[in-house]
């Protein structure tokens, strides 16, 4: 009978902090990672320092792992989502209505859902937060929209729902388009 002992709040939420690597160097260094935490974990008292010192080490060793494994395609596919964004952000701030920018938005996200499906969520991601970032950055360049984003510029942030819609609409024009052809 085997005795497997309950994580503690601090495990559980390093585990998820975890996800943020890729799913290959989780299956490599997961459970190592983990032991070093529980060990430091058990040695130094969980206070604002500990938490600080383990989210600096993550931040830095997810950005080394995951930049080092970008390839010239996912370059390619993230620069697209975010011109994709950016124009956008373009088209929102030069109109009065918002159904171009979701034409913007959902074209652009439906291309990159079609073209890389298994990033899909990436790309829904950084084409619909280009808008609220730019509503929020582009003040303080001088730079503002002719219609103002009500009730406040958090409301832009509804741009997540037709990314995602459409990003996930192009993965699953994809499958079925690859399933006829294969059948």
């Amino acid at each position: 009978m085997s005795h497997q002992r309950e994580r503690t709040w601090s495990e559980k939420i390093y585990g998820l902090l975890l996800f943020a690597y890729s799913a290959a160097f989780r299956r490599e260094f997961q459970e190592e990672m983990e032991q070093v935490f529980r060990t430091r974990a058990r040695a130094q008292r969980q206070d604002f320092g500990f938490w600080k010192s383990i989210l600096v080490d993550w931040t830095v060793s997810v950005a080394k792992e995951r930049l080092s494994s970008i390839t010239l395609r996912g370059l390619l596919a993230s620069a697209a989502a975010l011109a994709f964004g950016i124009f956008a952000a373009y088209v929102d701030f030069h109109n009065d209505e918002v159904q171009a920018t979701v034409l913007v938005i959902g074209f652009g996200c439906f291309i990159l859902g079609l073209s890389r499906p298994k990033a899909a969520w990436r790309w829904a991601l950084i084409v619909a937060l280009a808008l609220p970032i730019a509503h929020w950055l582009a003040p303080q360049f001088g730079i503002h929209p002719k219609f103002p984003v009500t009730p406040n510029n958090f409301a832009s942030l509804i741009a997540l729902i037709p990314a995602f819609i459409a990003t996930y609409s192009g993965v699953i024009v994809r499958r079925v388009y690859t399933e006829a052809r294969g059948a």
